[in-house]
């Protein structure tokens, strides 16, 4: 189930963090994409870390903007206070260690540490796609944009 689909229907853009916090932001088919790229680096296995991302962080303010821009239509953004979203996970986390996971996580993009730097991506794989083509692949694929084949795509593998 998608998080973010059901809400984008309704006008609203839901997340669980400071509207206003910055953090990276990728598509899942990209971030595959520099999965599948990584087995071919001659280096794989040997302990060097790629962060990936966009070409930018951004808040989820600035996520429904883009978003907005793409549909035409301006979205709304929806966050619970954070000791509402803390409190829930707690008590959840008693129970299901991946609300304990899930707890953590978002204490961590919480601090606004949640960035990319994306030199290595640039220089290992030749691109770091921007936040607006990841913003449309998403639109795309949960059905909220039609692909008119237009803008930005990732470089296919070959």
């Amino acid at each position: 189930k998608d998080f973010w689909a059901a809400g984008l229907r309704d006008g609203a853009l839901r997340g669980l963090i400071d509207a206003a916090i910055p953090a990276a932001f990728l598509h899942s088919s990209a971030l595959a994409d520099y999965l599948v790229r990584a087995l071919d680096l001659d280096f794989v296995g040997k302990g060097l870390r790629i962060d990936v991302g966009s070409d930018r962080p951004v808040s989820l303010s600035e996520l429904a903007e883009l978003m907005s821009v793409q549909l035409g239509r301006k979205l709304r953004v929806q966050v619970p206070p954070w000791w509402l979203v803390a409190l829930a996970l707690t008590i959840a986390g008693l129970y299901d260690p991946w609300k304990r996971d899930l707890l953590a996580m978002m204490r961590y993009l919480k601090s606004g540490r949640y960035t990319a730097d994306t030199s290595d991506q640039q220089r290992y794989f030749g691109y770091v796609p921007s936040i607006e083509a990841g913003v449309r692949s998403y639109l795309e694929e949960v059905g909220l944009l039609c692909n008119a084949g237009h803008g930005e795509t990732s470089p296919q593998l070959s």
